[in-house]
């Protein structure tokens, strides 16, 4: 029987070097044990027999082997060539003990796969400093093996995780183009109906009505307006979060901006025998550089929550420059050219208990589950005043009135410094005298390129207003096919309709024009959808005009003002 012959060093628990001898002659085992003994991390083996050589280097896995070259029966070298063939012996480091300094043998030892060779009985000295560096050479391999294969490993996995998050990117875009379409999709299914409902109960409401009638049409349209409300408060909640919502950074007339919101609310206040005040400081630039519009929507949620929960009393708006930020602890970085501007907006309503203000700026939440049923409105209203005014660069908040009653909404936001800057013709609405736009617009020729037949009643009713008769065209097909037969003066352009829609039919008329050297005509865009850069695309197709749904009287009032102020010829009757 074979004998495997361990032979432990004394607290030798830690040792991190095996070596294993195989040789025929125990006194060379014995030898080779004493030269180690004192080795603390050394731990020795010994296998007499060749036919167990194989299985004693599994069993232990050695950092080094000492292999005989010259025993009974097996040639060593055949034997090292059997450990090279073996998989997990493969890198083992193998030194090759013989009797002779041989340059032939040692070299065949090498090819073999000998890592070095000794004569025996080798010095001391010599022996545990070979067998210490090529273990430790084999066990810094081991662990450069390892980390690497770590490394690989962790590389396959981050290739597997950017995958993955590449697949989340792609179906996550997708879903943001395919939420961005629904709701452009919505936003115009909605609106249109809205533009009739809105449209005609505002004529409804300039005939002769009895109180009846009259209570009856200003509650559709006053519903109509709620639902509109709501719309925009999504479409607005749902841009902010996708990050597609940017400022329109124009001149405008502060006290003016302010002050219309304020007449915008006064009839409901003076149904609740409360009065709106507004103090602006006079400190203030004119016309600063901001996004109005955006501005507007802040203070007029603002005014409108104080409207609502007031019941009698007084609404106060004060304007200034921000004397409250350093107070509220916030850090706005401002550009060379910016200031913040301080709105508040104070009531003498039923304020707001301590216990309920957490939720005040939160998305979908009411104070009260009752407020919703009674006062209405989706509870994305101040989430969305947040939005924008962090937007703006600065920040919205509550605070208790002083007195004990009612509630006071602050907000900062940055504007640019006063400077000469021309306002986007849409956001024109000087208000004109009907009997003389009404014989500014006599002779012109109008095309209304309209798919819905409401909306086509619609604009055509307020046309009529101005002793317009325009023609009708159904689609974008039919609106070319006009204008290939006769010039217009004036073209109201649907953005959305069958066969082609009003960006391309606005493209093809302004090559018709230019192939005939015709007078560019004024065309107007109509569009439900109002999404970010709605505006630009239709001045790029080459529109003049741009005009939301629901359209209401006063914006189309604008639109014909502006087209009148475009001309520079008077039109001709008749022509």
């Amino acid at each position: 029987m074979t004998q495997l012959y361990p032979h432990h060093n004394s607290a030798n628990n830690d040792a991190s070097i095996m070596v294993l001898l195989l040789d025929d002659q125990p006194f060379i085992g014995e030898v080779i044990r004493r030269a180690l003994m004192n080795e603390p991390d050394i731990d020795f083996h010994y296998c007499v027999d060749p036919e167990e050589a194989m299985a004693a280097a599994l069993e232990i896995r050695p950092t080094v082997i000492l292999q005989d070259l010259v025993m009974p029966g097996v040639d060593g070298l055949d034997l090292v060539r059997r450990y090279r063939e073996t998989p997990e012996m493969r890198a083992t480091p193998i030194i090759v003990l013989s009797v002779k300094e041989d340059p032939v043998t040692k070299s065949e030892a090498f090819a073999a796969g000998a890592n070095d060779y000794l004569v025996k009985v080798p010095d001391r000295v010599e022996l545990v400093a070979r067998i210490r560096y090529h273990s430790m050479a084999y066990l810094n391999q081991i662990q450069r093996d390892d980390a690497m294969r770590a490394l690989r490993e962790s590389q396959q996995q981050l290739l597997a995780s950017n995958t993955t998050l590449i697949s989340l990117n792609q179906k996550l875009e997708a879903a943001t183009r395919a939420k961005s379409e629904f709701l452009a999709m919505m936003s115009h299914e909605i609106r249109t109906p809205l533009n009739g409902i809105l449209g005609f109960s505002d004529l409804l409401s300039e005939t002769s009505l009895s109180d009846v009638q009259k209570q009856y049409a200003e509650t559709i349209a006053t519903s109509g307006r709620a639902l509109l409300t709501v719309l925009n408060d999504i479409l607005d909640f749902s841009k902010i979060e996708a990050g597609k919502l940017q400022l329109e950074l124009r001149a405008f007339n502060l006290s003016q901006c302010v002050q219309t919101m304020a007449d915008l609310f006064k009839p409901k206040a003076d149904e609740h025998h409360v009065q709106i005040m507004t103090h602006i400081s006079p400190s203030l630039p004119s016309h600063p550089v901001g996004d109005e519009v955006r501005l507007q929507q802040i203070l007029g949620n603002l005014i409108s929550n104080a409207v609502k929960f007031t019941h009698s009393g007084q609404i106060e708006i004060e304007v200034d420059k921000d004397t409250h930020t350093i107070g509220q602890n916030l850090s706005i970085g401002l550009a060379d050219d910016e200031f913040l501007i301080h709105l508040m907006v104070r009531d003498s309503g039923i304020g707001i208990s301590e216990d309920r203000r957490n939720l005040l700026f939160k998305e979908f939440s009411q104070l009260d589950p009752g407020d919703a049923r009674k006062y209405g409105g989706s509870g994305l209203g101040l989430a969305i005043c947040r939005k924008l005014a962090r937007l703006m660069g600065g920040e919205i908040w509550y605070a208790p009135a002083k007195d004990g009653t009612g509630s006071e909404f602050h907000f900062v936001v940055a504007l640019k410094k006063e400077k000469k800057c021309a306002p986007f013709i849409a956001n024109s609405q000087a208000p004109a005298d009907i009997l003389t736009l009404t014989e500014s617009l006599k002779g012109a020729r109008v095309l209304v390129a309209e798919d819905s037949r409401i909306n086509a009643m619609l604009i055509s009713a307020l046309l009529a207003k101005y002793g317009i008769q325009p023609q009708i065209a159904n689609n974008g097909v039919l609106a070319l096919e006009a204008v290939n037969i006769g010039t217009w003066d004036l073209i109201f352009m649907d953005i959305q309709m069958p066969e082609m829609d009003g960006l391309e039919c606005a493209q093809n008329i302004r090559l018709v024009e230019a192939r005939e050297n015709r007078p560019p005509s004024y065309i107007v865009a109509l569009t439900a959808d109002v999404m970010q850069g709605d505006d630009l695309r239709c001045l790029e197709a080459g529109m003049n005009d741009y005009l939301s749904k629901p359209l209401r009287h006063a914006a189309l009032t604008a639109a014909l003002q502006r087209f009148c102020d475009h001309q520079t010829t008077p039109l001709a009757a008749g022509s």
